[in-house]
């Protein structure tokens, strides 16, 4: 496996190549925002993005979620988005994708190629079109698709991470889970997902005043509500607990987990507060005490929302779940660490970071640290921009 690569801030400037002209990019994905958003297609587009601003020419392949093609900017990026005829689970199915993706290498020298895996029809795609230009993987987690497409796709993954010169994955404990790259370790770097810069500017003081007033001590949860992001564990761990809860986001569990704080006789101090916006987000993290991610599947292969918490200073709860979880939240330096589905040691560690507000503003100034020495998008962008160079 390689190392980081290193890298000089400066060139985020004049990302060129030797001909002195932009560096040409076709980033491959599955979605973009904001028709939809995800962790991986919030990931593509700020990396799309900010390589954008760094200088590089920068174009994105995805489905549509509306059923129609459709070319756009935005932040500097050009969105083609390809029409899609039906879905198989999570899968859109497109026949014009792979007939995009050629007329698009033929019509423009790219580079770069950037697949972001996984999307089963991006990914066939590549392995299919002729690319004349580096192609670079970022493997995001371990998705089988569907117990149907597993067997059949294997054989096609394995050509395409052959025909790769670059794979990044964004942590040591993804690559370490991921079977597919067992023979292919000679090409992978490991590059992590970045928090940009707004995320360290400090908010409205008078702003998180007023939520450390409505909410009082509160543990403060962001994410899609459902099942495998462990909202449930996190509300069972605070029943017995002298703070409040407070989660933001909306998903199929939001009913369900309103009735279980019912029932545990809590609802006067869990509160649900919906989607929010980035402003008032960042209000939330700074307001909170404690940020915890309770998630229980695997699924959660990183969690950028740790880094976002940590930007804001403060100490973040995690769960074991080999990925990159861990990778970011560091046990005993930057948070702490709990089991999955352990609802005794997710309230034991909610307790001891309430009850020792030194070890917790420790936590907390060690966490804004590592964010910004090693997740700050200017450092993450520059490790990928010296990848495509190399």
């Amino acid at each position: 496996m390689k190392g980081d690569v290193a890298f000089d801030t400066k060139i985020m400037s004049r990302s060129t190549d030797i001909d002195s002209r932009p560096i040409r990019v076709l980033m491959v994905g599955k979605f973009y925002p904001p028709q939809y958003v995800g962790g991986i297609e919030y990931s593509l587009q700020e990396t799309a993005s900010g390589l954008a601003r760094s200088g590089l020419d920068v174009d994105v392949v995805v489905s549509s979620r509306d059923g129609h093609s459709s070319t756009e900017e935005i932040d500097g990026v050009t969105v083609h988005r390809v029409k899609r005829i039906s879905n198989i689970g999570s899968v859109p199915i497109s026949l014009h994708y792979p007939l995009k993706l050629r007329q698009m290498l033929k019509e423009k020298h790219y580079d770069v190629v950037h697949l972001h895996y996984p999307y089963a029809i991006g990914e066939l795609s590549c392995l299919f079109n002729k690319i004349n230009a580096k192609l670079v993987i970022t493997y995001h987690m371990n998705s089988e698709y569907t117990k149907l497409l597993k067997k059949p796709l294997i054989p096609f993954m394995n050509g395409l991470l052959r025909k790769a010169d670059h794979i990044i994955v964004s942590s040591d404990n993804l690559l370490n889970s991921a079977k597919h790259l067992n023979n292919y370790r000679d090409k992978c770097t490991v590059i992590p997902l970045s928090v940009k810069d707004e995320w360290f500017e400090a908010p409205s003081l008078e702003a998180v005043a007023a939520l450390k007033t409505e909410y009082g001590p509160f543990v403060f949860f962001a994410g899609r509500l459902f099942k495998t992001k462990g909202a449930r564990i996190l509300i069972e761990a605070v029943r017995n607990l002298d703070c409040n809860l407070v989660l933001a986001g909306e998903g199929p569990e939001l009913e369900s987990l309103k009735s279980l704080a019912d029932n545990l006789d809590i609802s006067d101090r869990v509160f649900f507060v919906g989607s929010q916006e980035k402003k008032r987000l960042k209000e939330f993290y700074n307001a909170s005490e404690i940020f915890c991610l309770p998630s229980i599947s695997n699924q959660e292969s990183f969690g950028l929302v740790l880094l976002e918490a940590m930007a804001a200073g403060k100490p973040v709860i995690s769960t074991e779940l080999g990925t990159g979880t861990t990778y970011i939240n560091q046990h005993g330096e930057t948070g702490l660490v709990v089991k999955p589905e352990d609802v005794d040691m997710l309230e034991d560690a909610i307790r001891r970071l309430m009850a020792d507000e030194v070890y917790r503003l420790k936590l907390g100034r060690n966490a804004l640290k590592r964010a910004d020495e090693i997740f700050r998008e200017d450092v993450v962008l520059g490790h990928i921009i010296e990848l495509y160079k190399s």
